[in-house]
């Protein structure tokens, strides 16, 4: 299949609905072979089947990221299916709603963090030793306007995505100084705050995207 991406390999998680759907038809379109990882069974192999209605390659993984050993698992199958990952979008993730007095906010913030943050540190632990060994790649963690600002109500969400930036950003750096493998060795991490949510402008009272 032609196209900007034709026979890369991109995994994306949170790929059931919303902007990771969106995100896996884009690069279905572009010729790319899709992994697909989500929580949502029948979603995911609703996706699936629209990727290769486009005519592209896809495999979909039943995956919840807080979950160190289903994370294993997703990259195994990948690589055993397609050989090599050439791009990451880590998308899945949770957003949580509430006052700072609200007695479930501890809670929230851990929730937020165990899959918005965690979720993609596992999948960027697993992936990154991948690129390496390639000598290229491409990693975009999904974030948010809140991980710049913060507003009211939205205090768990914002905390997690200004976490998100900063591991955007230390994981870069940290790329950056591997020795090059060759002389076409390349591989970077992007934050990338969401151009749209739920069909509208990126907005605070629209704090998270798809499917986990």
């Amino acid at each position: 299949m032609d196209g900007f991406f034709a026979d890369k390999v991109v995994l994306v998680t949170g790929a059931s609905r919303g902007i990771g759907r969106s995100i896996a038809l884009a690069f279905a379109r572009e010729g790319a072979r899709l992994v697909l990882a989500a929580r949502a069974v029948d979603r995911l192999a609703e996706v699936e089947k629209e990727v290769r209605d486009l005519g592209a390659d896809a495999l979909s993984v039943p995956t919840d990221v807080t979950s160190c050993d289903a994370v294993a698992a997703l990259v195994d199958a990948a690589t055993a299916r397609f050989g090599r990952i050439d791009v990451l979008v880590n998308n899945a993730g949770i957003g949580k709603v509430g006052a700072v007095d609200s007695p479930a906010f501890e809670d929230d913030v851990l929730q937020t963090q165990r899959a918005s943050l965690f979720g993609m540190v596992h999948v960027t632990q697993r992936v990154l030793p991948i690129l390496r060994r390639q000598g290229s790649g491409t990693i975009v963690n999904m974030s948010s306007v809140m991980g710049r600002k913060a507003f009211a109500r939205f205090g768990a969400y914002a905390i997690v995505m200004h976490a998100v930036s900063a591991f955007s950003a230390f994981s870069d750096s940290s790329v950056r100084r591997w020795p090059a493998a060759g002389s076409g060795s390349r591989s970077s991490i992007r934050r990338s705050p969401p151009p749209t949510c739920c069909g509208t402008r990126t907005s605070p009272r629209c704090p998270r995207r798809s499917g986990t």
